[in-house]
Parts: structure tokens; sequence; C-alpha cells
């Protein structure tokens, strides 16, 4: 099926001249099934039966008059009333027209114009509901309170300048006083951008989904956990070491967050072992380590040994202290001359589409394989362990049987990462910025980089109060960030700069 959407005031009269039985009064926001006609020659012959819906101005999404025709899914169809309505004077809607007419008509205010396309644009639960709150007025960005409030401190100070002998304050010397509640108020509002700010970032990063690593050594199961959490045999499991030589990539959506799985080549705790494995399982690695950088969270899968006890355990754990080094180094430990080309040939080129600023999850530590027998139990050795991840950051998150109970170990997985997020509430004690799921974000790049303006003008304008400079050269950087406010709120007609706003919206809105 076909939406055509006409606005304008020949919409209504276009429709009622090219139906059969036209109706003599025309309901708004009712639906009528009708034949759409064509005239040819001196007769009129039929392109589609329809359904079309009247939306009278002002109560349309445009403000205009508008008329919506639902067509059958031919493009012929489509293309042959385009064709006929631009023969009678419409002309084809451009990127965000709609939506456009809708704002200078007063519809919509520009912040919620801007939310029609992040709403268009969202790809995860967050970003859609952070738009579509904004969209329907149930929360605002607090652009304009913002502005007031920085207005209200930037009057005190220009009378402060106009009448300088009225202002007893100052000549009983309570210059400082006065200058630090300044500094107080203009913090708050910095503050409510550096919030704003941080959730942008973050809704940035859900919205391109986590990209979360798998690691570990060889056979400790990590194909297997990807196999489990995709529901299908993605990966090759075998009991041979070194299957995996190259990454695998996978997505799945968890709790409306989308999140990328790598299955990784595992690296081998023994320096001199990873020197003669293999040239294809090197350069794994190799490639597993250029992944670091680019994760958002890296989930760490060892295996127990069958039948531990005191003596092997100690083993054991020196073993996974050395694994665990090499993991945080982000680095590949000793491999041979053409993995470590491999490693610094991908650094080289590897661009992190985070920016220099990620804020990585936790590391999470799961142990695998405690359907093996063994001669210590899972809790002592959980016990023995907990204090070396602490040592290191890292977080203890739980024991897994993959192959015994998979829904029980995937369920566990998905908890633990989700945690990590903050997603069912609480802080992060990570010490990354913990995820709000009702804390309000920036739309679009332009917001922020606006909002990045007016945070840098209001720390140099508490600089400059903090050392007591003249109330002139204040108010002249308060004027400055004013004037950045004026672009959020964006109260114009300028077509120019309306276009931009507009050009990047989808042709239907």
């Amino acid at each position: 099926m076909h939406v055509l959407r006409l606005s304008g005031p020949g919409s209504l009269p276009f429709i009622l001249g090219h139906v059969r039985k036209a109706p003599k009064k025309v309901q708004a926001r009712h639906f009528y099934y009708s034949i759409f006609l064509k005239k040819v020659a001196d007769s009129r012959s039929s392109i589609d039966t329809l359904l079309w819906v009247y939306f009278k101005a002002p109560h349309s999404y445009t403000g205009e008059d508008v008329v919506e025709l639902h067509i059958h899914g031919s493009l012929k169809i489509a293309d042959e009333l385009m064709k006929l309505a631009i023969a009678e004077g419409f002309l084809l809607a451009e990127a965000g027209e709609f939506t456009k007419r809708a704002y200078l008509k007063g519809k919509l205010s520009i912040t919620q114009a801007q939310a029609v396309d992040a709403l268009i644009r969202s790809n995860s639960e967050y970003a859609r509901r952070n738009a579509l709150h904004i969209l329907e007025q149930r929360a605002s960005l607090g652009f304009e309170d913002l502005q007031e409030a920085l207005l209200k401190v930037l009057a005190q100070l220009e009378t402060a300048i106009e009448f300088p002998e009225e202002d007893e304050a100052y000549l009983q010397g309570q210059r400082k006083k006065i200058y630090n509640n300044y500094a107080l108020s203009l913090s708050k509002i910095r503050e409510c951008f550096e919030s704003l700010l941080k959730n942008y970032a973050l809704g940035r990063t859900l919205e391109a989904g986590l990209q979360v690593l798998l690691v570990g050594p060889d056979n400790a199961g990590k194909s297997t956990l990807l196999n489990t959490i995709l529901h299908e045999e993605r990966s090759l499991v075998s009991a041979e070491s070194g299957t995996t030589r190259d990454y695998i990539c996978e997505s799945v959506v968890w709790d409306g967050l989308p999140i990328k799985f790598f299955d990784t080549a595992g690296i081998r705790d023994n320096s001199k072992a990873l020197e003669n494995s293999k040239a294809l399982e090197n350069q794994g690695i190799a490639k597993t380590f250029s992944l670091f950088s680019r994760a958002d969270s890296i989930l760490i899968l060892y295996a127990l040994d069958a039948n531990l006890e005191s003596d092997s355990l100690e083993t054991w754990l020196a073993k996974l202290k050395v694994f665990l080094e090499n993991v945080l180094s982000s680095k590949p430990p000793a491999m041979n001359k053409q993995a470590q080309d491999v490693f610094t040939d991908l650094e080289n080129k590897r661009v992190d589409m985070a920016g220099p600023n990620k804020q990585r999850l936790p590391y999470l530590f799961f142990l695998n394989k405690r359907d093996l027998p063994q001669k210590t139990s899972e809790n002592e050795i959980a016990k023995m362990i907990k204090p070396l991840l602490l040592d290191l950051g890292i977080q203890f998150s739980g024991t897994l049987s993959l192959l015994q109970e998979p829904l029980k170990s995937e369920a566990l997985v998905r908890e633990s990462l989700l945690a990590s997020l903050a997603l069912r509430g609480g802080d992060d004690d990570g010490g990354g910025q913990a995820y709000d799921e009702m804390a309000l974000a920036l739309l679009n790049e332009r917001q922020a980089y606006v909002c990045r303006k007016i945070v840098a003008m209001l720390s140099e304008v508490g600089v400059l109060l903090a050392e007591y400079q003249s109330e002139e050269l204040v108010v002249e950087e308060l004027r400055l960030a004013s004037d950045f406010f004026d672009e959020l709120n964006l109260k114009t007609d300028d077509e120019s700069v309306l276009d931009a706003l507009f050009k990047n919206f989808c042709i239907g809105k």
C-alpha cells in the first residue's frame, strides 16, 4: 500500500474532482472508499479503488487542508496519481516539507520538529522514547527556562553597570559575595547542559548498539556462548584448540537495545605456546586485541579444569592471573613477527568511532564448564578468584554451564550485561555514567554542538567571576552565550536557516 499526502487549499478540490460519486458534504477525519478516475479525451477511466481522508485546516499535521490517499501498492498507480496532481498545480514535497509547514503554521515548536526526525531515525528504545516524549510535549529539554535563568543574571550585571551609585551592596564591599551568587546560578545552568550532553553521548552509543567482545583462552566456550545467545549454530565448535581464527560478529536486541557480539580467537596464556602456534591463529589473536579499543564491554570467559584440587588449583589460578593481565594490557603477548605486523597495521588503520571520551562498561568475568567434575566446590573456587578480580578491577558475574544449562547461562549473561549498563536501575559502580532510561537527551548533533559551545562559554564566565573581573567583561561573554541559546530555540522564518535544518528529513515528512 502507498499513502499520498496532499497539503494546501487545492487538496480537497483535487480529490473531489477525481472520484466517482463524490460526497456533497465531506466530513473531516472520516475515511471514504472511492474509485479514482482519470480524464481521457471526453471520458474518464478508473485508475484505482482507494481510501481517502480529509483533514480540515487548522486541525491537520501541517495546519493546512490535507488529504491523504491510501492506494494499492503499485508504483504505476502512485506515479499516475502524482502526475495528475503535478499537472493540476501541485509541487513534489521536498525533504521535511510537511514538518516545515507545521512549524511555520505554529503546529510544532522547532524542538518538536527535530523530535519528528529523531523519532523516524531511532534505532533503540531509548531514542524512540526520548523523541516521542519531546514530540508529545510530555517532556522538555528546557532550553527556554535555562535561557531565562541566564538572562536574569545578565540583567543584574547590566543594572550594576548602569546604576553603580544605586548598588549599595557594592558600596559596602560585598562584590565577592554577589559574584559568588552569580557563579552559583551559572554553574547550575552549565550542569544542566552537561547532563544533556552526557545523555546524548550515551544515547548515541545505544543507538549504534553496544559492541561486546567475547574474550577468553582457546576452548573456553566463547563460540558456544555466541551460539547460545543467537539460538543457532553460527560459530563452529570443536574440542580442537584454535578453531576460531577470525572474529565473528552477530547482533541481537535485548530490552530494546541493539548489541553486537564478537566471537574472537582464543588468547593463549603462554607466550611460548603462542610463538609456536599456527600463523593464522596468531593473526586471529592480533585481530582480537585490535578490537579492544572499539568495545563498549568485554566479557571474559574462562574455563574450569576438571578435578581441580589444592595443588592444581594453585597452578590454575596462576595461569588465570597471567591471562587476565594480558587482557587488561589490551596488547597481545609475544607472538611471531607476521602476527605482530598484523596487529600494528590494524592499530594504525583503526578509527575509534566513539571518540576519545569513550567510557567502557566494567569487564565481566564468567567461569564456564561448571558441569565438569570438581574436587573443589564451585563456591570455594569463586571465593578464591574474587580478590584477584577485585585487584584488577574486573567484575565477577557468575559461573556458566553452556552445554547442560544453556538457557540459564544465557539469562545470567543477559542480566549481568544489562545490569552493568544500569538498565535495571541503581548506580554504576564502575565509575562511568549510569544509564537512566527516563533521562532526556539531545535530539541531534546540531543541538549537541551548540550546547558544547554554551558549556565552554559558561566555563569561561565562571573563571572571570572567580577572578572578580569587571562586570563589563562578564556581560560581554554572557551576551555571546545568550546568542547560542537563540540558535537552540531557533525562532525564525529565514528560509535558508530552515532549509538547512530540514534538509536531512525524509521526503514523506
